[in-house]
């Protein structure tokens, strides 16, 4: 049986806007457009965006932008700078970026895992997950991050890009890499959708 949890309630998909909660639409994940994205800029990032690469590595970083336009933003400068698909607020609590750097959720490999899988309120604007125990319950465009010394602290972020080959995209350094390249403990999540406050 897998086991599977989700950092939101059913009861927001029933509609769209429930009794209490504020004007709101959902935008739902294209896995496509993710692999889209991946694939163009897996072996040279995109220049509207900060180069995180000095800091420690770009990898979280392409990850969230992957899953930025797998939400639906469009790949200008005009949807970067009005954070468009993006959580603005502090650097602690946000998740956005653009030419002169992101918030700790959208660059740092614990926090961007902490952010994205923490429950979300109806209220609370931004991404909504679907965590999975295994590659096998991976869809193209998740996300895998890996603790490559198994002590509990996690390195690294990849995107799937294709499930039958259990292929990668990924940055520092910006390959492609398979599944069985890569060593250490694992975990997983999917990508459901973005719930924009209006």
């Amino acid at each position: 049986m897998k086991k599977e949890y989700k950092n939101f309630s059913d009861v927001e998909l029933k509609n769209n806007i429930g009794i209490f909660s504020l004007p709101a639409v959902n935008h739902y994940y294209s896995t496509s457009r993710a692999v889209e994205y991946a694939n163009k800029y897996v072996f040279n990032r995109n220049t509207k965006f900060y180069d995180t690469t000095s800091g420690g590595g770009d990898y979280t970083n392409f990850a969230s932008q992957v899953l930025w336009y797998g939400f639906g933003a469009n790949d200008t400068m005009n949807d970067i700078l009005n954070k468009v698909m993006m959580v603005p607020g502090s650097y602690e609590e946000g998740w956005y970026a653009g030419p002169g750097g992101g918030s700790k959720n959208w660059e740092s490999v614990e926090a961007f895992w902490t952010y994205m899988t923490s429950f979300k309120s109806i209220d609370t604007p931004g991404p909504r997950v679907v965590v999975v125990d295994s590659v096998n319950s991976l869809d193209n465009g998740g996300i895998m991050q890996i603790d490559f010394s198994n002590d509990g602290r996690f390195e690294h972020t990849v995107i799937l890009i294709d499930k039958t080959t259990l292929k990668f995209a990924q940055h520092t350094p910006n390959t492609y890499r398979y599944y069985q390249e890569y060593t250490g403990a694992k975990r997983y999540f999917n990508l459901y959708y973005f719930r924009e406050i209006e």
